[in-house]
This record gives structure tokens, sequence and C-alpha cells, in this order.
């Protein structure tokens, strides 16, 4: 749910080479037009939060990279994985926290494969889980990820 969104300032009535900076934080009820409909919350760099419906917000989603300054290292880890593809039965990788929004989690196993830069995973109370909600077990112990 927390995709990064970017929005040129002129929509607020700025100047049209600044920008608003800002992520998507939930589903909401938007008024439009004396109606409310389906839309979701962001939260802006400045700390005001607003509803946008979804195809206001979509052409200013920004596409999910993983920007070192957003995210901070939480620690090495081991994922549990097919046997199959990998016969150790586990996959060395890297646990990050996004800055922002500390709950949110991504995974990196080396080169250009991340999981989780969509803000669809979590880190909360040493569990992780995928983005449909599905534990990701870890060979580490809980009190080696708190």
């Amino acid at each position: 749910m927390h995709r990064r969104v970017e929005m040129p300032a002129s929509v607020f009535g700025g100047k049209k080479a600044e920008f608003y900076r800002g992520v998507v934080v939930g589903r909401g009820p938007c008024a439009r037009n004396g109606k409310e409909s389906p839309g979701y919350v962001v939260r802006w760099h400045d700390g005001d939060s607003n509803c946008w419906l979804y195809e206001d917000l979509e052409p200013n989603l920004v596409p999910s990279t993983f920007r070192d300054h957003e995210w901070e290292l939480v620690r090495d880890i081991k994922i549990r994985e097919d046997p199959v593809a990998f016969p150790a039965g586990w996959r060395s990788a890297k646990l990050y926290r996004l800055r922002a929004v500390r709950k949110t989690a991504c995974i990196y196993f080396g080169g250009e494969e991340y999981e989780g830069l969509d803000f669809t995973y979590t880190f909360v109370g040493g569990v992780l889980r995928d983005g449909e909600g599905e534990e990701i077990e870890l060979v580490a112990s809980v009190a080696q990820l708190s």
C-alpha cells in the first residue's frame, strides 16, 4: 500500500517546477462533487494528509525502486525457500525498514533482486509478512531481529 507519490505543486496552486512528495498510507472515502467514493490517503512531506481518488493519483505514482537514503538495514537474514530451488532450504538476504514508515520492509537478495519495494511487506514485532499478509519464515530468532 505504501506507494510513493510525486505531485506537481501546480496542482495545489504552487510553481510548476516544484513537487509535493508523499506516501500512500491507506484507503478511505473521498468526497467529490458532493458524493463519497473510495480513495487513497496520502501523507505528504510537509506532514499534511488528504484523500485522493485513484484515477487522480495514479499518474503521479512513482515506480518502485530502492533508494538507499529511504531504507535502514535491520540485519542479514536467511529466509525459508523451496528446497528444489535452494537445496539448503534457506536463502541469504538483507532485511530493510522504510525510514518514513518503520513497519514497512523490503528484502534484498543481491544484484537487482528485491521483494517488497511496492511497500506491501511489513516487519512488526519481529514478524516479516509479504504483500498478502503471509508470514515469511526467517532462520534468525525474533529476539535477534527486534
